[in-house]
């Protein structure tokens, strides 16, 4: 409740703490580095807005999914083991366990012989999590599917489920202020991407 009402204080209240942190940024630093911190600041926001709207459209899809198939199966407690699946889908590679084992563990209480049915949406979960998810959130941050899993599994590795959730939208920042900074030295030097010379455009001066 009070990490709620925090939240709306902090949403109704956005504009003036970032004119405030803004004002405090640029009484600290020089204009140039203010500057600079500042549009690092706004594409952070913009990446990690996307990694979080293509997690919510993963784990809606994987929430669908298995609703469906237990539905198909005519399995008891589908809209509370759906809505379970999908939440713990946020959660990257790790999420897909925490929601089928409470499932599993829930109707071997109840249905014992309905768990093996169930154990097929630890399947369907594998499929989304090393196909379809890699596909969604590199999309919503610009990393190749490749990315995401190496950023998924050395977040992992480095700094446990903290670092699998946000290891994506961290590497893709960083990926992009590299790009920006390997375009900017590129330009500098007179060069086009593939480290040939670049061409001067029609109208403008001509090479010797």
């Amino acid at each position: 409740v009070v990490a709620l009402a925090a939240s709306i204080y902090l949403l109704s209240g956005k504009e003036a703490l970032l004119r405030a942190a803004r004002a405090c940024l640029h009484a600290a630093l020089p204009p140039r580095a203010a500057g600079s911190v500042l549009e690092i600041c706004r594409l952070a926001n913009k990446i990690f807005s996307g990694y979080i709207g293509g997690q919510l459209v993963d784990a809606l899809l994987v929430g669908g999914e298995t609703f469906a198939l237990m539905s198909i199966f005519g399995l008891e407690y589908a809209p509370l083991l759906a809505v379970l699946v999908g939440v713990t889908n946020i959660v990257p590679v790790l999420g897909p366990f925490l929601g089928a084992v409470p499932g599993l563990i829930i109707l071997l209480l109840e249905l014992p012989w309905k768990a093996a049915e169930f154990a097929i949406i630890i399947v369907v979960q594998q499929v989304d999590g090393n196909f379809i998810a890699p596909r969604i959130l590199g999309g919503a941050t610009g990393l190749p599917g490749l990315g995401v899993l190496l950023a998924i599994v050395v977040g992992g590795a480095w700094f446990g489920i903290p670092g699998m959730v946000l290891g994506v939208p961290t590497l893709a920042v960083l990926a992009a202020l590299l790009k920006q900074a390997v375009g900017a030295g590129l330009t500098a030097r007179g060069l086009d991407e593939n480290g040939e010379p670049r061409r001067n455009l029609p109208g403008g001066p001509q090479e010797n």
